[in-house]
């Protein structure tokens, strides 16, 4: 654990046990705080005044019966909802939930912001989803707003990520305007609270330095600001009577506060006076990374300028985007919103310092940068490719195929993709290094401990020993050989031009890894079977998800499909429910995601008709602002587990929509296998320009005139052949082809298309209504 991990858990210790909650046993670093928060959501929740609570509490609370059994832990495993400030591949982000609470960054609280109405106190935490809340203005500017009328005055709160130099901050700006042509005057405040999207976060000292204009927490700056508040309240986040403290004019301005309890609060209060048709600006900057409180304040000087250069960033950043438009408009914002979060989020993946981020595997980190391919994000993904060429040194001695493969694989899809980055002069070197290293890995004998003493076959119990019982790690082996093959077929793909001994090297070592999944494959065939019920099925039932989805986005085809269907139809029937994919420990989950990836394979299996209900059923959890969580709560719609804002999720978002449309296959390109019939026929087409593929970028519209269907497909640079699927409900001897020659209609095939060698660049399908 890093040095600020370990001082955020001896936080949650001395916290918990000031107030007699229990400390769990050492050696749960990763889970400890988790484990202790819930317990201390439970402590000070349950018995807190309704406005002191972040929103999910407020909302969990409404269908918890607190008198009917004592309640010993508070998780929010209900509304794990929420947004992602960041920038375009930057390094850090904050989180903002719908009610407009933002955070940082974890130990220094949240900053909520209260406005004033009359005698009451507007709360956000408590408005309905009828009143005013934080929502994204648009998918192109990632700028947040929050906006309320109070008599007279338009108040507006916009929150956003800036960064300055090498420094990222989230700004809150705050807007008042008068719309009367008279004077008046407005009142608002803003507050610092030990409460997060997960729960409580101890404060247990909270400063305000009125030189700098800063408060800091738990002796980190937490806000810094321009304007000096009217009034400085520091108080427990528990005082009942905070709502009439801050409302009286005075002008109390308090230094410093400690508090055993962990429940430190900083109240600002802002009281406005406005000019006829006046308005005024306010802003409040929360730095994304860790500085001491004795650091110089930085050069901020915040204004319009700094929102301005954020939202140019995004604007820029969205030209680069594969332009889509779907038959269902939801889902081009939630394209769009995945590219983002795979944007904001795509770093910490593959550099990661946070110890979930840290739990994933190269499998996994390597599958969110293709996605990040794949949505059009190249400028990001280079400089990515740059820097683990950078910071990912090629150890000596046999390499850890686990982290190599897929690194190498990753590395050699932004070459395949777009062969003229500049990344690939700078990374070449490293590339050329890790083939060889891997090459090596790869071929040499495994050296294995044998037990000389216990090898004689003839013993009884060596004759028992005749099948090989079905597990996780049979399954891990079998997944990773797939890597293997994938990396080594793309390293072969790039180094064939440069005619090097490498090449033969790299045909044989890919000789010996199919032969060792061929043995592999027939391993799996004739081991034994864990009984349904067994606790290890939901280990098995992963790791084949995992192989499915392998198979799936390497595109490897040297398999008999009826047994990848087999193994497929097994998890389907366990793990399948309301196409959520269920799962059943520590506790039960559900995950929309996950079964995305479900559909991803049926895609590659030509199922079209199961992979739009896979879809359409993850679209009913989405965020307000087109995000998915890593898993989802079937009654509340909110999420139940892990991050509010999954990037997996974002990941296989696009990974599914692109393969819907287009996808490679070794020397062809596949048009429209997985898109459900009823996007032929809509009225809202079709378009897709832009999407990366290994032929160049191609281009997709399904049009529909008076008499007939249409189907364009563009593409740079042409494949030995195309292969366009048109709905089951059209005869294929009746569609005509223009800018390619049919060289097979596959009428019997499990998703109905034409085979075509392409003439030009352009080719079109057309048949009759």
């Amino acid at each position: 654990m890093a040095v600020d991990d370990i001082a955020r858990l001896e936080r949650f210790r001395r916290v918990a046990t000031r107030h007699n909650l229990k400390i769990p046993n050492s050696g749960m670093t990763d889970n400890e705080i988790g484990y202790i928060r819930d317990q201390l959501n439970a402590f000070v929740y349950l018995q807190a005044k309704l406005w002191m609570l972040p929103s999910w509490a407020a909302l969990a609370l409404k269908g918890i019966d607190t008198e009917e059994s004592p309640i010993t832990t508070f998780p929010n495993n209900s509304y794990r909802n929420w947004s992602l400030v960041g920038g375009v591949g930057a390094r850090n982000y904050g989180i903002v939930d719908s009610r407009g609470l933002t955070s940082s960054r974890a130990d220094i609280g949240s900053l909520d912001v209260w406005v004033q109405n009359e005698e009451d106190i507007i709360f956000p935490a408590l408005m309905g989803k009828d009143g005013p809340q934080l929502h994204l203005v648009s998918t192109e500017d990632q700028l947040y707003e929050w906006r309320t009328e109070i008599k007279s005055v338009e108040f507006v709160r916009l929150v956003y990520h800036v960064k300055k130099g090498d420094e990222e901050f989230l700004y809150n700006e705050i807007m008042l305007r008068n719309i009367a042509l008279e004077k008046t005057e407005a009142t608002f405040y803003v507050a610092v609270r030990p409460i997060s999207p997960w729960g409580v976060d101890p404060i247990e000292e909270i400063e305000y330095n009125k030189s700098k204009n800063r408060i800091i927490v738990n002796g980190i700056p937490a806000l810094q600001f321009v304007i000096p508040p009217s009034a400085v309240i520091l108080t427990e986040a528990d005082n009942e009577d905070i709502p009439e403290i801050v409302r009286t004019k005075s002008t109390r301005i308090d230094t410093k506060l400690k508090s055993k309890n962990g429940l430190g609060t900083a109240i600002l209060r802002f009281d406005v006076k406005l000019t006829p048709a006046g308005s005024k600006r306010f802003f409040f900057v929360s730095p994304l990374e860790s500085t001491k409180k004795d650091t110089k304040p930085s050069e901020l000087n915040p204004g319009p300028h700094d929102r301005d250069q954020t939202i140019g960033n995004w604007y820029m950043f969205s030209e680069q985007l594969v332009k889509v438009i779907f038959p269902d408009p939801e889902l081009d914002k939630v394209f769009s919103q995945a590219a983002v979060s795979l944007a904001i989020q795509a770093r910490s993946v593959i550099f990661p310092e946070e110890s979930y981020l840290e739990s994933f595997s190269w499998n996994e980190r390597m599958r969110v940068l293709a996605a990040l391919i794949n949505s059009g994000c190249m400028e990001i993904a280079e400089k990515l490719t740059i820097e683990i060429a950078q910071q990912y040194a090629i150890p000596d001695g046999r390499l850890d195929c686990s982290i190599f493969s897929p690194l190498l694989w990753g590395l050699l899809q932004l070459y395949s993709h777009s062969p003229k980055s500049e990344s690939i002069i700078e990374t070449r070197d490293y590339i050329n290094l890790l083939t060889d290293r891997l090459v090596e890995t790869l071929v040499s004998p495994k050296v294995e401990e044998t037990d000389s003493e216990g090898s004689d076959d003839s013993t009884d119990d060596a004759q028992l020993q005749h099948y090989v019982i079905m597990d996780e790690t049979l399954l891990k082996e079998f997944n990773q050989l797939l890597w293997d093959l994938a990396a080594l077929k793309e390293a072969l793909r790039f180094h064939v031009a440069t005619k090097k001994p490498i090449v033969g090297q790299l045909s044989d070592a890919i000789t010996q890894i199919k032969m060792l999944i061929r043995n592999k494959l027939n391993e799996i065939r004739g081991a034994r079977w864990p009984r349904p019920q067994d606790p290890v099925m939901q280990e098995i039932d992963r790791a084949i998800l995992d192989i499915l989805t392998s198979v799936a986005q390497l595109r490897i085809t040297q398999f008999d499909m009826n047994f990848l269907r087999a193994l497929c139809t097994k998890v389907e029937d366990r793990r399948i429910v309301r196409n959520l994919w269920k799962t059943s420990e520590p506790g039960e989950l559900f995950s929309s995601h996950l079964s995305l990836r479900m559909a991803h394979f049926y895609i590659f299996d030509r199922q079209r008709n199961k992979i739009e209900p896979f879809l359409q059923r993850s679209l009913e959890f989405l965020s307000e602002d087109y995000l998915l969580p890593d898993y989802v709560d079937i009654r509340t719609y909110g999420g139940s587990g892990g991050t509010g804002s999954s990037v997996l999720a974002a990941a296989d978002i696009i990974h599914l929509l692109n393969d819907m449309i287009v996808h490679e296959a070794v020397s062809n390109l596949i048009f429209l296998p997985g898109i459900p019939e009823s996007w032929y026929s809509s009225k809202r087409s079709l378009i897709v320009n832009g999407i990366p593929t290994k032929f160049g970028r191609a281009h997709i519209e399904l049009g529909m005139s008076a008499n007939q269907h249409q189907i364009e497909t563009r593409i740079e640079h042409l494949p030995e052949e195309i292969e366009i699927h048109v709905p089951d409900s059209v005869p294929l001897r009746m569609v005509k082809s223009y800018g390619g020659s049919i060289v097979d209609r596959a009428v019997k095939a499990r998703s109905p298309h034409l085979r075509l060698v392409p003439l030009s660049n352009e080719v079109v399908l057309t048949y009759h209504k």
